[in-house]
C-alpha cells in the first residue's frame, strides 16, 4: 500500500460518522490543498498537536483543540452541525 492509499484508509470512516465534516474537508482540500489538510490532519490528529486540526460534527470530535477555539469546541446548535477548524496555510509553514 502506498502513501496515498494509506492517507485515503485514514479519511475513509469520516464520511460515514461525519458527513458534513467530510464535505467541508473535501472543501479545504480544493481550496487549500490535499497536501496541507493532510498535514493539518496528521498534526492535529494523528499526533494530537493542538493548533492544527479540530472537527465537530454532533457527538462525535476529532483532533485536538486549542486554546483559542477551546470554548467554541464544545458548542453544538443540532446533531448535524459540523465544525472544522484547521490551521491557516499560511501559518502551516512557521509550526514546522
Amino acid at each position: 500500500m502506498d502513501k496515498a492509499e494509506q492517507q485515503q484508509g485514514r479519511w475513509a470512516w469520516v464520511p460515514v460518522l461525519m458527513p458534513g465534516v467530510a464535505r467541508v474537508m473535501a472543501d479545504k482540500k480544493r481550496e487549500l490543498g490535499p497536501v496541507h489538510v493532510n498535514k493539518c490532519w496528521e498534526r492535529g490528529v494523528i499526533k494530537r498537536e493542538p493548533g492544527w486540526f479540530f472537527a465537530r460534527e454532533g457527538a462525535v470530535a476529532i483532533g485536538t483543540p486549542w486554546p483559542a477555539i477551546a470554548e467554541m469546541a464544545g458548542w453544538q446548535a443540532t446533531p448535524s452541525q459540523a465544525m472544522v477548524f484547521l490551521r491557516p496555510l499560511e501559518d502551516a509553514h512557521a509550526g514546522t
